[in-house]
């Protein structure tokens, strides 16, 4: 009875639009999610992002984005004009390899909300949803694996970019000893969230106002 009013509550703060704001500011030290559940969701996922990192669609898709030749000062110049170069950004976002994100992103029992494919520099070289960044060698989800040539799982947290409490499953590609890609896999984990909250705390998500806005605002 209790969760499935937690869910009734999770449909109408989605509706009012609050959800997204209050989630992003929740406690960040917050450990909602239990272990075992995280282990389970990031097995679940695990075929599918070991099937694609070393598919021949994104080896490809590498290849070809190596022709390029971009530098890291190519890429900051490019992060710095991002997005306001419509031809750089259909690059990313329309090619096979991003295609094949969206295909991904959108298959019901898998929980993927965002996939992201660097160079060993960082640029990216495909994505979907379009990140709010071109370079990404600045974020834990790119260091962290490229450091310990591993996969890295994320803490969950907000994700601005695609509206979701989420983690980051982070795989480096690696090929005769050298770096030659990160693969990011954004996975969406909001209800499993929500549903680790009391009702007091579901209640003061519906309520706290989000920066820069007032009491009055929020209602």
């Amino acid at each position: 009875m209790q969760q499935q009013t937690s869910f009734t509550i999770l449909l109408l703060l989605l509706i009012s639009g609050l959800c997204n704001s209050a989630l992003a500011h929740e406690d960040k030290n917050r450990a909602p999610i239990d272990v075992s559940d995280k282990q389970a969701i990031v097995a679940l996922h695990q075929h599918a992002i070991d099937s694609l990192l070393h598919s021949e669609l994104v080896i490809e898709c590498i290849k070809n984005h190596a022709q390029s030749n971009l530098q890291l000062a190519d890429l900051l110049t490019i992060n710095s004009q991002w997005p306001r170069q419509p031809q750089v950004v259909k690059a990313v976002l329309e090619n096979p390899c991003a295609q094949r994100f969206k295909q991904l992103v959108n298959q019901s029992d898998l929980k993927i909300v965002e996939i992201l494919l660097t160079d060993s520099l960082g640029g990216l070289i495909a994505a979907t949803p379009m990140p709010s960044d071109f370079w990404q060698a600045d974020e834990e989800k790119f260091i962290e694996p490229v450091v310990t040539k591993s996969q890295f799982v994320s803490d969950e947290d907000w994700d601005a970019s695609t509206a979701t409490y989420s983690f980051f499953i982070a795989n480096p590609l690696i090929v005769e000893g050298k770096l030659e890609a990160v693969l990011v896999t954004g996975i969406n984990v909001t209800a499993e969230y929500l549903n680790k909250l009391s009702m007091e705390e579901l209640l003061y998500i519906k309520v706290k106002p989000a920066d820069g806005e007032t009491d009055s605002q929020s209602q």
